[in-house]
């Protein structure tokens, strides 16, 4: 339900919407806490080694979800950092990533599965970066990212192998 439609709507309409948001969001509970572990950029100038740290917090009544990232050097320099939120709207039932780095950002749709989400988006015409996201066995945060241009093999940018190290 969006922000306007919610200054509109009465009180049960209100309630409805957040009890929704409150039970989709459930899914992804998991990953709420301080996550560490060592993480591989693949870039323009080679491959970087670093420690990733994701701090993941539910706000609003758990209707959403923060996510800080930091790759840091070995130096303990940051190389990377980003913020994001995920929430869940109702009337087009769809989870929503909004993200945050460099100046620049992100809106698209996040497919939250047992265990692990998905994202996309498009940088330039026909070239896509994928993003998936899942729990191990062993409970660890293992992602990768993938860039795909036509008429190449796709080529993994990002991978993370994170533990869990505070709720």
């Amino acid at each position: 339900m969006s922000f306007a439609a919610v200054q509109q709507a009465g009180p049960h309409e209100e309630q409805n919407g957040a009890q929704i948001q409150r039970e989709k969001m459930k899914a992804l509970n998991f990953l709420v806490g301080t996550w560490s572990g060592p993480a591989t950029i693949h870039g323009r100038n080679g491959v970087l080694k670093t420690t990733q740290t994701e701090d993941v917090t539910s706000l609003l009544d758990g209707m959403l979800l923060t996510v800080h990232g930091v790759s840091r050097d070995a130096s303990g320099k940051i190389v990377f950092e980003a913020f994001a939120t995920i929430s869940y709207d109702e009337a087009d039932g769809r989870y929503h990533f909004r993200a945050y780095n460099g100046g620049h950002y992100l809106d698209t749709e996040l497919t939250v599965v047992d265990k692990g989400f998905s994202w996309s988006m498009e940088t330039v015409p026909h070239i896509t970066i994928s993003n998936d996201m899942k729990l191990t066995p062993a409970e660890e945060w293992q992602e990768t990212s993938t860039l795909h241009v036509p008429g190449r093999e796709p080529m993994t940018t990002v991978q993370m192998q994170l533990k869990h190290v505070s709720k």
